[in-house]
């Protein structure tokens, strides 16, 4: 599972209605779109990839392939790990 670093903020821009991701220890701010924003609420829903996968094409139908929002929504965990706002946390 993951979750927000203890300095990070998920902020929504009330005049513009963007989704921002805040450092508060070193300023970082960090753009989300829609599709981000979802897939965070997903994870601080404790909700797994394979779920959000399975949301984003029932969504969008079978536009999307479903191994391809998966790597998608991977290779964006990895991004917010790397830049430190996301923690991965060990399940018991």
């Amino acid at each position: 599972m993951f979750r927000l670093n203890d300095t990070v903020f998920f902020e929504t821009d009330n005049e513009t209605g963007k989704k921002y991701l805040i450092d508060s220890e070193n300023g970082n701010l960090f753009h989300l779109n829609e599709t981000a924003a979802l897939l965070l609420g997903f994870l601080q829903d404790n909700k797994d990839i394979d779920k959000y996968a399975a949301f984003v094409v029932s969504h969008a139908g079978s536009a999307i392939p479903l191994q391809t929002i998966r790597k998608d929504a991977e290779a964006y965990i990895t991004l917010l790990l790397d830049k430190g706002f996301l923690l991965r946390e060990e399940t018991p």
